[in-house]
């Protein structure tokens, strides 16, 4: 498949100039510029995601009743869903913003135990990252979402985001992450938000950020989701495509920093196993430590001063173990630790030998068909260097991720490019 034709849209939401400034409003708001967002990529990709369910409390627009609402103890409504369909195809994506939600029998509402990822942290009591939400699915979600009875064949309902402060998403943080013990309200402490979609058939690449200035110090996201991920399974009756992965950039982090703090490897993966069934990562640890999915650096030749070429390589979808790598979850029931190698025009990674050296981040790469994602710094050189690099005795090798883009994009630096939408 060539590389390029994701299709941006992206919104701006300003609580200040919210009418009627209500918290639930102001969920509401960032609900509608996800949904018009996503929809508009679409329009503009020519993706074939429609909305699957139209009998909801809330009209939006000209596509009807498609928004969905969860309430409180209290009555109030801070949960909003909507639910959307691939053409004709059994493949399924809900996007679920949560402005308050309970864990298990905490409160009201209160998230099903199947719709969650689940960190082990010596008990079965990790963070759930939520708050700005999505998840794919095999099988059709029910009308109160994540609230119920949760779809075996759907990935869980995870935030876009990683807003974690140690970089990991299974730290405690005051912006999208509830405590057992403790409600979750997402949207209180932002004043605005910046919510786009790049969209390509079944792959979905989302873009979030709480500001936009003339620094790197942004709380920026990227998502990327997908039904059709892989261009290889590593099992021979593996057949399920659905996959997510959060990357991220953090604030003091800069594209030509020194504190990198191995963004890529503690990001966000999710896949479905071999049986088209959600693999649960947290919730059995392996000897004490936890299973993620990750990427493997691809061998790729490394980028020295004097280079001219543009070097960018897809990689697999690995279960090694966070801590250490003996120690990991197989993905398939033939045992395999890789469930299979990522498209290339939706994930790829290029490496150099200094930071300058690398594409800035959010910038496109390879003619605009590409955007640079985040800074990386892998200590453990050996066997990612390849013949093609005139550089063997480097120390340190500093990489980045790419995903999928189209040239045709607005700048996304640009605060033109995020036109505010305003409370329907």
């Amino acid at each position: 498949m060539a590389f390029g034709g994701y299709k941006f849209k992206g919104y701006k939401v300003v609580r200040a100039n919210l009418a009627t400034n209500t918290y639930a409003n102001w969920c509401l708001l960032v609900h509608q510029a996800r949904i018009k967002a996503f929809m508009e990529s679409c329009a503009l990709s020519g993706a074939q995601w429609h909305f699957s369910k139209t009998n909801g409390a809330l009209s939006f627009e000209d596509y009807g009743n498609v928004i969905y609402r969860v309430a409180n103890a209290n009555g109030d409504y801070n949960d909003y869903l909507s639910f959307f369909k691939y053409g004709d195809e059994e493949l399924y994506y809900m996007i679920s913003t949560l402005g308050e939600y309970y864990w298990r029998a905490q409160g009201t509402p209160a998230v099903s135990v199947d719709a969650s990822y689940e960190d082990y942290t010596g008990s079965d009591t990790g963070v759930k990252p939520m708050g700005m939400s999505s998840a794919l699915s095999l099988s059709q979600f029910a009308d109160d979402g994540l609230f119920s009875d949760y779809p075996s064949s759907a990935l869980p309902a995870t935030s876009v985001r990683t807003d974690s402060a140690d970089k990991k998403i299974t730290s405690s943080s005051t912006t999208f992450n509830v405590n057992e013990t403790t409600p979750n309200n997402a949207f209180s402490g932002q004043a605005s938000w910046y919510i786009g979609y790049a969209t390509k058939g079944k792959d979905i690449v989302t873009v979030t950020t709480s500001r936009i200035d003339a620094s790197y110090e942004k709380f920026w996201s990227i998502c990327v989701e997908s039904g059709d991920a892989f261009s290889a399974y590593m099992s021979t009756i593996d057949i399920y495509g659905l996959m997510k992965c959060v990357f991220c950039n953090y604030p003091n982090e800069r594209p030509t920093g020194t504190q990198l703090s191995n963004k890529l490897y503690y990001s966000h993966c999710e896949a479905l196993s071999d049986s088209g069934e959600r693999l649960n990562w947290g919730r059995t640890p392996v000897q004490g430590y936890r299973s993620l999915l990750s990427f493997i650096w691809p061998p790729l030749p490394i980028y020295v001063a004097g280079f001219t070429k543009q070097y960018f390589e897809a990689s697999a979808l690995s279960a090694m173990g966070q801590t250490n790598a003996t120690y990991y979850k197989a993905t398939t029931s033939e045992g395999n630790i890789n469930k299979g190698v990522v498209k290339g025009e939706l994930i790829s990674f290029t490496m150099a030998d200094g930071l300058a050296l690398l594409p800035v981040s959010l910038t496109p790469y390879m003619g605009g068909n590409l955007l640079s994602v985040a800074a990386y710094e892998q200590i453990a050189k050996g066997g990612i260097l390849s013949g093609d690099s005139p550089a063997q005795n480097i120390s340190y090798v500093y990489g980045t991720a790419l995903v999928g883009w189209d040239p045709s994009n607005p700048n996304i630096n640009d605060e033109s490019s995020w036109p505010e939408l305003a409370l329907q």
